[in-house]
């Protein structure tokens, strides 16, 4: 029988579990934060490039907590620990940093190296040590309760909306379509990554 009967309790169990490692990094998760698996608002269904965890700030909940969601569509406890990191790591950004737009900026990505995600600070992937880190804890806690979602897409994609992308270095806004964003966002001229607005949800 599952440790845990629900992907909430695991994704908690997963989060307290990381609280030594994040405090040590400089970057301790805010006591009040919760992890759901839940959809993106923006970009989850996308065809390339989907994203898959999202956080908002304690500013967006009426109860004062950092909100985390990590994709159905993942169920390998590693996968789904990597993606719990990354999303922790906004959450405890934002926190510190309360007046300072963070997003995936230098000081995202001066920080995320010492936790062990590897990659485009917009596009995570996890070194060896944390995948070992993860898999020990995930030992621990048993299986994630939650079976993957497939998904397929059926009909022409609506791409004549412009949605709204914004550079979190520079703070530069464009508007692109959907189709273009299934493609890829473009680099910004100062050299930082747009991404997606949550305005546009």
């Amino acid at each position: 029988m599952p440790k845990f009967k629900t992907r909430e309790e695991w994704l908690d169990a997963m989060t307290a579990a990381l609280r030594p490692k994040f405090k040590a990094n400089g970057t301790p998760i805010p006591a009040k934060v919760r992890a759901s698996c839940g959809w993106p608002a923006t970009g989850a269904l996308a065809r390339k490039h989907r994203t898959i965890g999202q956080c908002w700030d304690a500013s967006a909940s009426e109860g004062g907590n950092c909100e985390i969601f990590i994709t159905p569509t993942l169920s390998d406890p590693i996968k789904v620990g990597g993606v719990l990191v990354h999303e922790l790591l906004h959450a405890a950004l934002e926190t510190m940093n309360p007046d300072q737009h963070i997003s995936h900026g230098p000081i995202f990505k001066h920080a995320m190296g010492g936790l062990g995600l590897t990659g485009k600070a917009t596009a995570t992937g996890e070194s060896a040590e944390l995948k070992r880190e993860l898999a020990a804890i995930a030992k621990k806690l048993g299986k994630y309760p939650h079976s993957a979602l497939r998904i397929t897409r059926k009909g022409k994609v609506q791409s004549t909306r412009l949605l709204k992308a914004v550079c979190p270095d520079c703070g530069y806004t464009i508007r692109v379509t959907a189709k273009w964003v299934e493609v890829g966002l473009p680099t910004c001229v100062c050299g930082g990554e747009f991404e997606l607005s949550s305005k546009n949800a």
